[in-house]
């Protein structure tokens, strides 16, 4: 759920490179534990997640009722 959540918040970024990195499978998860183990990324990627999740409704509701 959340390389998908860390995926989708880079594809709205601009640029290639994120999207390549992303797209190996190691880089995700060397990207995503850097974040889960950092307290200050972990909580921007929270508010941004939270952001994302507000001006998308219909997102959100598709990831409660995949978690459910």
């Amino acid at each position: 759920m959340l390389i998908a959540l860390i995926t989708f918040f880079a594809s709205c970024q601009s640029g290639t490179d994120v999207n390549q990195k992303l797209s190996k499978t190691e880089t995700g998860m060397e990207m995503m534990n850097k974040i889960t183990n950092n307290s200050t990324m972990s909580k921007e990627m929270m508010g941004a997640m939270m952001k994302v999740m507000k001006d998308n409704p219909g997102m959100m509701n598709t990831m409660m009722g995949n978690m459910m």
